[in-house]
């Protein structure tokens, strides 16, 4: 295969890779306003909630409210990236 050809589908390459990547950031800047319009103590008490649920269907039957409680503390580091950018708009 020719040099010339080869070059020439790298940039195309190259070129839908910067195509993609534009929609992606977009995409990410528009979830990020969203998550910037919902009210904090809503995204923590949802957060709080989902952890809850999660942590008591994992959990095994009758490990009772400590295994709920410590699934809702997994769940909320896992969002915890989340709502560090939300407190950190002005």
């Amino acid at each position: 295969m020719p040099r010339s050809r080869l070059i020439a589908e790298i940039r195309a390459a190259d070129q839908r890779l910067a195509a993609e990547r534009r929609a992606l950031a977009s995409q990410g800047r528009a979830r990020l306003d969203y998550l910037g319009r919902v009210s904090p103590l809503l995204l923590l008490g949802g957060g709080l909630l989902a952890g809850l649920v999660v942590g008591r269907l994992v959990s095994p039957a009758g490990a009772g409210c400590r295994a709920a409680y410590l699934g809702s503390i997994q769940f909320w580091r896992l969002a915890g990236g989340a709502i560090a950018l939300l407190a950190a708009r002005p």
